[in-house]
């Protein structure tokens, strides 16, 4: 249903939540009954989920709060799985609802698979510094650990590969530290 249910609230006799954003109806307490009408919720960071949920330009519109958030934000690590399921389920038989929402989401999805991507580089570099680290002096400090796990630029990732496999532990401690204490004072 892509309208407001006019009908279910006056025939069911659905009032506004006292204390609520809009959008949020309920009957008689005793009835334990409530409803969300998605498309009349405020477009607010506070109810994106539920509006991912939605359909047609309140759906859109979310999608759009979405890519406009930091790829860390926990909004992307919710909403993503479903959406990216969803668009899995319907590739295979679209109709032309389905198509739409495919063609609406790719940009969102693209931007999701780029940052789970980059991730995933970052990751793989942290592993081959440690187990680097590991095979050359045994088990890293925790401060080494530390530096590495925190690290999410891959130039520089990149570079302590080189110091790892090509220094000597104490060369590999002094340039971290000297690196983390570039990046925590500027």
């Amino acid at each position: 249903m892509l309208g407001r249910p006019e009908a279910v609230l006056a025939s069911y006799r659905f009032t506004p939540m006292a204390g609520w954003p809009t959008g949020f109806f309920e009957r008689e307490e005793v009835d334990a009954v409530s409803l969300v009408v998605l498309r009349d919720l405020p477009r607010t960071r506070d109810t994106l989920v539920l509006r991912l949920m939605s359909a047609g330009v309140t759906l859109r519109d979310a999608q759009r709060d979405l890519a406009c958030l930091p790829p860390d934000a926990w909004e992307w690590r919710v909403a993503m799985p479903p959406l990216v399921a969803l668009r899995f389920e319907i590739a295979h038989d679209p109709d032309d609802k389905s198509k739409e929402y495919l063609m609406n989401t790719s940009e969102l999805y693209e931007q999701w698979k780029q940052t789970v991507e980059r991730q995933g580089v970052e990751q793989g570099f942290r592993r081959a510094l440690l187990a680097a680290y590991e095979r050359r002096f045994g088990a890293p400090p925790p401060e080494i650990t530390e530096a590495v796990e925190t690290t999410h630029d891959e130039a520089t990732l990149t570079r302590w590969v080189g110091i790892v496999t090509a220094c000597s532990r104490e060369e590999i401690a002094a340039t971290l530290r000297a690196e983390r204490g570039d990046a925590t004072s500027s």
